[in-house]
């Protein structure tokens, strides 16, 4: 019975809406219960008359509403499917960005290695019966090399003495010599394997770097840091002298930036 009481105060405009015809027309034709069937049917025509239109107003405000809210519980569903298809589309995107840096530091792990492995050996000393060297003797740096250190000559002092080369003054001064190391480091097997390796890893350092679709650029830094680790950083900086050796003979220097050897600016 409390439902009951309830329901009605709930919903009473809507009930004395609904019994307000029928109270304004008791107000108008009270005469008491009719014996005559044409009042009841009058009557029944007046009822129906306004119910139905009440009928057919209440039809299409819920046809309306149930409308309105299909409409939103499709714009809903469309906003749930366009965020998970950009969820999607970002580990996508993700997944690539974390494949693509597994290639390039696998690439660079594997230059690491053959480059380790180089700069362990000697130079063939095989390629020195087809050369003329002679003995020089750089005061300055307290360096001497000779006909018969050179036979015995390890890739690595050999980094060491081209990156003193690259002094311009150094360089011009002893221009004969070199160009003879120049044929030297093109027919040591250990020499050519550095110089393409060591352009394999720049190349692989400047892919990370420039790499525009996501912040996997930023890993460049601890991927330099990795290979300073791997090899030590004066190593690393031997080599990028290397290259900048090759360059003065070479014009097509495939290395625009190096990262571990501040480059002097010079005419060759």
């Amino acid at each position: 019975m409390k439902n009951l009481f309830a329901l009605i105060k709930q919903y009473k405009v809507i009930i004395i809406f609904l019994l307000l015809p029928i109270f304004l027309y008791l107000l108008k034709f009270n005469n008491g219960f009719s014996d005559s069937v044409d009042d009841w049917a009058a009557f029944g025509s007046y009822l129906s008359g306004i119910y139905a239109f009440i009928a057919v107003f209440t039809t299409l405000y819920l046809v309306s509403k149930q409308i309105e809210l299909q409409r939103e519980q499709n714009s809903f569903q469309e906003s749930i499917q366009r965020e998970q298809l950009y969820i999607q589309e970002r580990h996508n995107l993700y997944q690539i960005d974390q494949d693509y840096l597994r290639i390039q530091t696998e690439n660079i792990e594997y230059c690491l290695k053959n480059i380790q492995e180089s700069l362990s050996k000697n130079l063939d000393k095989s390629i020195f019966d087809k050369l003329k060297l002679e003995d020089i003797k750089i005061d300055s740096e307290n360096i001497i090399l000779n006909l018969k250190d050179l036979k015995n000559l390890s890739v690595k002092k050999l980094l060491k003495y081209l990156r003193l080369m690259n002094n311009k003054d150094l360089f011009n001064e002893f221009k004969k010599l070199n160009d003879q190391f120049y044929e030297i480091l093109l027919l040591d097997a250990n020499t050519s394997n550095l110089y393409y390796m060591w352009f394999v890893l720049y190349t692989c350092l400047e892919n990370v770097e420039i790499y525009k679709y996501s912040n996997i650029h930023t890993e460049c830094y601890n991927l330099k840091i990795k290979i300073e680790s791997f090899l030590s950083i004066d190593s690393c900086m031997d080599l990028d002298s290397y290259h900048q050796f090759m360059a003065k003979f070479n014009s097509k220097d495939f290395i625009k930036k190096y990262h571990f050897y501040t480059v002097e600016k010079s005419d060759n």
